[in-house]
């Protein structure tokens, strides 16, 4: 998450990233703790707005 707030992430390690989060709220989900179940989910969010971000074109 600290590379993501710098700026310097890659488009790989933030696909890794989604994968753990979606995994992490999975078992957060089963566990019954739902707001650790929805701050996860909030962080998903951010990683495919930084997916967004990171696969469009520049305009230059």
């Amino acid at each position: 998450m600290e590379k993501a707030k710098k700026g310097i992430i890659t488009r790989n390690e933030a696909e890794e990233l989604r994968k753990l989060l979606e995994k992490q709220k999975k078992e957060k989900e089963e566990s019954g703790d739902i707001v650790g179940a929805i701050l996860l989910g909030l962080a998903i969010l951010f990683v495919l707005w930084l997916l967004t971000k990171l696969t469009k074109p520049s305009k230059k």
